[in-house]
């Protein structure tokens, strides 16, 4: 959820939270809890992410790696072309066990985007169909914090996911 996206769609109220997390290779010796440990690193960063529009304007002199999606930056990291990527957790654990991605450190959740807000999980509507955005959030706001929490818990989790034959 960003300004530009805000001009074309509506957003419902956050979902979830989705923890964002520094990756880092393997063999790193860095432990990153706050964006500030990354000055002096290559920082992969997907084009027109949330995270990547946060990161260059709050942080315009981080050296960037542009990439075309997280997994390249992921891969990035691997090959030594990237030091960090910032994604959210749970698309890093699901990329990390479906392409074998197994030269990755993940740290845990950043403070800077511990706040929810723009790094929740929204739906996005169509600015011309308030009607569609009023009926899912009337429909979202019906649902009791218990069940988000399972909903969240069932289908957020790497260990939920549907195994199709390629563990580990």
């Amino acid at each position: 959820r960003d300004a530009q996206r805000e001009e074309i769609a509506l957003f419902t109220e956050a979902i979830v939270d989705a923890p964002i997390i520094a990756v880092t290779h393997q063999d790193a010796q860095l432990t990153t809890h706050n964006l500030g440990q990354l000055q002096n690193m290559v920082v992969a960063v997907p084009d027109d992410y949330v995270v990547s529009k946060f990161l260059r304007r709050s942080y315009p002199d981080f050296d960037y790696l542009e990439v075309p999606s997280t997994l390249d930056g992921l891969r990035a990291i691997e090959r030594g072309e990237a030091d960090v990527m910032l994604e959210m957790e749970t698309v890093v654990r699901y990329l990390e066990k479906y392409y074998f991605l197994e030269q990755l450190r993940l740290s845990s959740a950043l403070h800077e985007f511990s706040q929810g807000g723009d790094f929740a999980l929204h739906i996005m509507v169509p600015k011309n169909r308030p009607l569609l955005h009023s009926i899912l959030q009337k429909g979202l706001d019906a649902i009791p914090p218990e069940s988000k929490a399972a909903l969240a818990e069932k289908w957020l989790t790497i260990e939920n996911f549907k195994d199709s034959g390629t563990s580990k």
